[in-house]
């Protein structure tokens, strides 16, 4: 998922930010410690060129975007995994 280091690198330089590592999380998405804590934003669709072209997806991948942000802020703030 995401290299260690570089986690680790953007919590040093936030301050405010706290570095968790998942014991039951690995390569793959789905591995119980990442689907618990899964969250999907930006543009979640598939299609092929014709559909993508009528879809209007700069509104839906910022909204989306946005609510896997309050999200897991939300769960931070909760000491819980998104998924509860």
């Amino acid at each position: 998922m995401y290299p260690t280091f570089r986690a680790y690198n953007l919590h040093q330089n936030w301050s405010s930010s706290e570095l968790k590592l998942v014991n039951t999380a690995g390569h793959s998405s789905s591995d119980q410690g990442i689907i618990d804590n899964l969250l999907v934003g930006g543009r979640c669709v598939a299609g092929d060129k014709v559909s993508h072209a009528a879809m209007r997806n700069m509104m839906a991948c910022t909204v989306s975007g946005q609510g896997a942000g309050v999200a897991a802020a939300i769960s931070i703030i909760n000491n819980q995994t998104t998924q509860n």
